[in-house]
């Protein structure tokens, strides 16, 4: 075996058993750390024969002090690995996703949500049907509750991994995609009664518009009708008062008349008074009045007494 083949040889045995570690991490603990170990021991033999500055050397350099919790030191590693290949390429969404790593180790959400973007973006344009970053983005998505980009994304990821055709990443993807599934169902089914909800209440609110509105077009009619009556009534009371006024003038001019005629009859009970106060110029006796009466043919004077005594 020349140096190339076996360079690919312990590639090939440190990758399958770094994801076998990884897929029974959940399920058995001390097997995974088995093929943990067994991983280590393949990457101490890749570093005694791997140049240092290559690709291969510093990815397994950077997952060691990942695991080693030497964070700033993992962190410049990516940096070197970063600087090695074209941004946007299939490369730069692997080391992506291995900062994302580091940055999950740290708990830093924010720049670890980044990173793996930046893979899933990576995947997606490159036509990667193994994409573990866009699946993992999913269930990060799901944690924080935003349901319906996370639903999106793993259905996305699932479709082109039945295209991949991988049961492992089948088996990794599946409880994710069940989750995310049965989180978008109750989403689902909380819009849909809310959804009628709504619609209940805007029945009830175009049905009490709909009496309302029969309401005050009844209420307006009456209110028609009674101003309608109420113009008749002032117009009988207009045509009263003009009666009224016609008759207080006619009230006016008879006691004006009565009261012109109470004058004349004032003056000549004044004028009587004061002729009866005379004396009498037929019989010249005072308080009496003598006229002249015809009587049997010929002139007779009466006096009467104009006052009692």
């Amino acid at each position: 075996m020349d140096e190339s083949n076996r360079k690919d040889y312990f590639i090939a045995y440190y990758h399958v058993y770094g994801e076998l570690g990884f897929s029974n991490m959940h399920v058995d603990t001390d097997l995974s750390q088995n093929f943990f170990s067994r991983q280590n021991a393949y990457r101490d033999t890749l570093f005694a024969i791997l140049p240092h500055h290559s690709e291969d050397y510093l990815m397994r350099k950077e997952v060691m002090l990942t695991s080693q919790n030497k964070w700033d030191e993992a962190l410049k590693v990516n940096d070197e690995r970063l600087n090695l290949c074209k941004e946007g390429s299939h490369e730069y969404g692997i080391v992506a996703y291995y900062r994302y790593l580091i940055y999950r180790s740290l708990k830093n959400e924010e720049m670890k949500k980044y990173w793996l973007l930046k893979s899933a973006i990576c995947d997606v344009k490159c036509a990667i049907n193994d994409q573990a970053s866009l699946w993992m983005l999913a269930d990060i998505l799901s944690q924080e509750g935003d349901v319906e980009r996370s639903y999106k994304y793993i259905n996305f990821s699932w479709n082109a991994n039945k295209s991949f055709s991988t049961r492992i990443r089948s088996w990794q993807i599946s409880p994710v995609l069940g989750t995310i599934d049965h989180n978008y169902q109750a989403q689902l089914k909380k819009a849909n009664q809310r959804l009628v909800f709504a619609i209940i209440c805007v029945s009830l609110l175009v049905l009490s518009l709909g009496v309302l509105a029969f309401y005050v077009n009844k209420q307006k009619k009456y209110v028609t009708i009674a101003r309608n009556e109420l113009k008749k009534t002032n117009e009988q009371l207009e045509e009263l008062n003009k009666k009224l006024s016609a008759t207080n003038e006619m009230l006016k001019t008879s006691n004006d008349k009565l009261n012109e005629s109470n004058g004349v009859k004032e003056e000549y009970i004044g004028q009587f008074l004061i002729s009866s106060s005379r004396p009498c110029p037929i019989c010249g006796k005072p308080d009496y009045c003598c006229f002249y009466q015809n009587g049997k043919g010929y002139p007779e004077i009466i006096c009467k007494r104009t006052k009692s005594q």
